[in-house]
């Protein structure tokens, strides 16, 4: 049997200890998160079985456990074995209820929250494989690839085509969240809102095809679509946009906060800079985007908007 592994960005041969694995699961406090140069990870055992002796697809059998890793999440895990006439497959078994909940990895696929698992249970079954040559851990659960709903790991482009789609704290559904579960985000204690710890300002709820217009796709520039963006800060709280194009039409509109601010321009987390005059507080920012799930996407009237056609090149974001 032959070992190889992918891990901290480099094809290895054989496997690296299990201190330094560990180490990733758990970093000394005070330390960058290890996966934040590349998020996932993978250990090869070829030949196993006592068929080391034989090639690739003539009769060879093949282990592969492969791992994404996620700042709050933990690890999604993936354990493979085939050749030999055989296939099989297993995922970590995480929150089922949340597969149609999707994080974007570093590499741009979609990975369903529901198979994360914490990084101490990920670490056991990690440890286990590698303590035995890669047999199938029998410290956490797991799930059949088989018996997975279809499109649970779906094509990294299709949230372009989803009905509806939404990017939330960088989770990221083919539905719209409950108000209930994202009110938290505006209305917790000043220190605690928004999800700044993510590395991402930046949330956004979309419709496709409206107004009849939903059997064309993402590249048809009659596709009328709407979205609605949420910029995040950490005292000025949050500057909407709500914008519905498509068909020949560009509809644009802009929360309107304290319009004296109009030369203030603000660092994003990722780069470029927003117009401060254009920030609301996070109370009212929470009335917006509470009346826009509950009214199906209509603009909010419960604030005051600038229509983008309206506003100066130099307060533009």
């Amino acid at each position: 049997m032959k070992k190889r592994a992918y891990f901290d960005s480099r094809q290895i041969d054989g496997w690296p200890s299990l201190q330094k694995v560990e180490s990733h699961f758990f970093p000394p406090p005070g330390q960058p998160w290890p996966f934040a140069d590349n998020d996932t990870a993978g250990f090869d055992a070829h030949g196993v079985d006592g068929t080391g002796h034989l090639e690739l697809g003539k009769g060879r059998i093949d282990i592969r456990l492969e791992l994404w890793a996620h700042p709050r999440l933990g690890v999604l895990l993936i354990w493979s074995k085939w050749g030999g006439g055989n296939e099989l497959a297993y995922t970590s078994k995480g929150d089922l209820s949340r597969l149609r909940q999707f994080i974007r990895t570093q590499h741009a696929d979609l990975r369903p929250v529901g198979l994360f698992v914490p990084y101490e249970q990920g670490w056991k079954a990690v440890k286990e494989f590698l303590e035995n040559d890669g047999a199938l851990p029998k410290s956490i659960e797991w799930v059949a690839n088989r018996n997975l709903p279809p499109h649970t790991f779906p094509d990294p482009t299709d949230d372009r085509n989803w009905r509806r789609s939404s990017n939330f704290a960088r989770i990221i559904s083919d539905a719209w969240p409950r108000p209930h579960d994202i009110e938290r985000y505006f209305l917790a204690p000043p220190a605690q809102r928004w999800f700044f710890e993510t590395g991402k300002d930046l949330a956004t709820f979309e419709i496709h095809g409206l107004d009849g217009t939903e059997g064309l796709d993402y590249f048809n520039k009659d596709r009328v679509d709407l979205r609605f963006e949420m910029w995040g800060h950490p005292t000025l709280g949050v500057l909407l946009t709500w914008r519905k194009k498509g068909g020949g039409r560009d509809e644009a509109h802009l929360s309107k906060g304290n319009l004296a601010l109009r030369a203030e321009r603000v660092q994003r987390l990722d780069g470029g800079r927003l117009p401060a005059c254009l920030f609301v507080p996070y109370e009212t920012a929470w009335k917006a985007v509470k009346e826009f799930l509950k009214t199906d996407g209509a603009l909010p009237t419960s604030i005051e908007w600038i229509a983008r056609r309206d506003l100066q090149p130099d307060v533009l974001p």
